[in-house]
């Protein structure tokens, strides 16, 4: 009803609508399928409803979705090549009367919707989008690069690739698979393992028959090398001394046989590092197209699967708190690359054109420093970029434009990536040394600026809050209805992920070690890397169980890669590709 309270306010205006020659063959299979639509009224404001259409008995019929209210469209029918269909409805005491005439092109439609209600009527263009996983000539399996995954993937089809950071969706659940194992070493269930030069957190990017790895290699021997620990590391430091090289390598992902290698930027790195970080922190993230590598304080580089490099774009370095340096992993959707810059400079979320690396558009954010990766949330309402930050949180549509923000007294580190499960975006911040550490359960449909006045829970779009529920380090985990937090000293809590009810308080499974690296699950079991390189794993469900324990004792910051029935772990200086032998 919100969409069309908004549609009764609208001043009349006058339709730019081009009335162009529409495709008189047009049949009901040419329009099958999920359509975003947009909607600018006078105000700016943007409406993204959706209209879902199929074929049954030979009728096109189709659900008008529109903050959360599902309408059967009247009249629905194509007309010489036009889409037409009407919406009535009661607004108050009154009758609500939207037409829509639409001129479909393959999978983009422009049109205009002409309403009367109350004696008031008025036109709007607006334009639609199919979209991809909603085809009738589409896969019936997600895209692997972008879907969210609202549906527990408990079952389902084993995902063939790990396109982004955390996996498909970026929610670091894989469906059951019996070739993934429960025990490894170094040896066990090992299918192979290889030195990787250099040093770098950035996760393995899977697809198809090719592993993807980023990496900063150092011509000295005596470079400061990683180390463990929780700590802030203050005092003033210098950048590296001596030439590094930035590198891309591509490995064969049946037998880890290097297929290709390249050389990103070679120079004396230009901001310090942190003793825990590297210069190769982001996780690279790929469409099946093209493989993006962001080196956060240098630059985004594009190359194809073959390693032909495509285009790069610059990135001007910035001071960061305790030189920590870039961390927010590039995401890729629907042509175009997003990457979130926070920092003590100017601060920015800034969208490429994924074939050319041209600016598609960019945002300041009026933000100090945050590590969390952006994503894209998919719900049923409209397609949005979800960013939390240490001053707010917030969302922005596809062009850049801020779509709502709230104050989430976030903690003073925010590092959790935002998430999908269950219809709801979860959002969390959780420094060590802050007393508020966040999580919140965000509902679909918000706009502006919702801080509540009073409780978080006084909003209508956060459908739970926990004041201190979530981690410093490392993101949590829904699989299932369970909310399972790892934090960095080796405590699991769980909670509802629907309601967020505690299930159980914080279990020690981990006598000393710390973690970084963000929990997994597949087969019924979580899975929690310590940087000592010690695996846990625990049961799923509401009783927490410590099952056994998998050593590869090395350091381990990066957080896995399961794809195609196999586990992938970087470590300092290898990767184990891990599978049932």
């Amino acid at each position: 009803m919100r969409v069309l309270l908004i549609l009764l306010l609208l001043a009349i205006g006058q339709t730019s609508f081009a009335q162009d020659k529409p495709e008189t063959n047009l049949k009901h299979a040419d329009v099958v399928g999920s359509w975003l639509f947009t909607i600018v009224t006078p105000d700016d404001q943007t409406l993204n409803p959706t209209l879902t259409l199929e074929v049954k008995d030979e009728k096109l019929v189709g659900k008008y979705t529109s903050f959360g209210q599902d309408i059967t469209p009247a009249n629905l029918e194509i007309v010489r090549g036009e889409l037409r269909f009407d919406i009535v409805t009661a607004l108050g005491d009154n009758r609500l009367d939207v037409s829509f005439t639409g001129i479909p092109r393959g999978d983009e439609m422009t049109g205009e919707l002409n309403y009367a209600v109350d004696g008031n009527v008025g036109d709007i263009d607006f334009t639609a989008k199919r979209q991809k996983d909603a085809k009738p000539e589409s896969p019936s399996m997600p895209d692997a690069a972008t879907s969210n995954l609202n549906a527990q993937e408990i079952g389902g089809e084993p995902h063939k690739d790990s396109p982004r950071f955390r996996g498909v969706g970026g929610r670091g659940v894989s469906p059951d698979d019996v070739r993934l194992p429960d025990v490894w070493s170094q040896t066990q269930n090992v299918a192979w393992s290889i030195d990787v030069p250099g040093y770098g957190w950035a996760s393995p990017v899977v697809w198809g028959d090719k592993v993807f790895v980023a990496t900063v290699v150092a011509e000295r021997d005596d470079i400061l090398k990683p180390s463990k620990g929780l700590y802030l590391g203050k005092g003033v430091r210098d950048p590296a001394k001596g030439i590094h090289h930035w590198m891309v390598y591509c490995y064969d992902f049946a037998t880890g046989e290097k297929l290709w290698e390249q050389e990103a930027h070679a120079g004396q790195p230009q901001v310090p590092r942190h003793p825990k970080s590297t210069y190769a922190a982001e996780t690279p993230a790929t469409d099946g197209e093209r493989l993006y590598v962001l080196f956060g304080d240098l630059g985004l580089y594009c190359y194809d699967l073959d390693g032909n490099p495509l285009w790069k774009r610059d990135i001007e370095p910035q001071k960061t708190l305790q030189d920590y340096g870039a961390a927010a992993s590039p995401i890729v959707d629907d042509g175009q690359v997003i990457v979130v810059y926070d920092n003590f400079g100017p601060s920015w979320i800034a969208s490429f054109d994924a074939k050319t690396g041209n600016d598609r558009w960019r945002t300041e954010r009026d933000e100090t420093h945050s590590w969390a990766t952006p994503l894209i949330w998919k719900n049923k309402l409209r397609t949005e970029i979800v960013v939390p930050g240490k001053k707010r949180n917030r969302s922005y549509d596809l062009d850049g434009q801020l779509l709502w923000e709230f104050d989430g007294r976030m903690s003073g580190l925010v590092i959790p990536s935002p998430f999908v499960a269950h219809e709801m975006c979860y959002i969390a911040s959780g420094y060590v040394g802050d007393a508020h550490r966040p999580t919140f359960a965000i509902k679909p449909g918000a706009s502006g600026d919702f801080t509540p006045e009073g409780g978080f829970t006084d909003s209508e779009f956060i459908q739970w809050y926990q004041p201190t529920a979530s981690a410093y380090n490392t993101t949590q985990l829904v699989y299932g209805d369970f909310l399972y937090t790892v934090y960095d000293q080796g405590f699991m809590t769980c909670h509802n992920a629907k309601t967020g009810e505690e299930i159980y308080g914080k279990k020690r499974f981990s006598p000393s070690g710390s973690f970084t690296a963000s929990p997994w699950a597949y087969n019924g079991k979580v899975f929690c890397l310590s940087e000592d390189g010690l695996t846990y794993v625990i049961q799923a469900g509401a009783e927490f169980k410590l099952l056994g324990t998998n050593d590869l004792s090395e350091l381990a910051i990066a957080t896995p890669a399961v794809a195609n029935g196999k586990l992938l772990i970087r470590t300092a200086s290898k990767i184990y590709c891990v599978g049932k032998n």
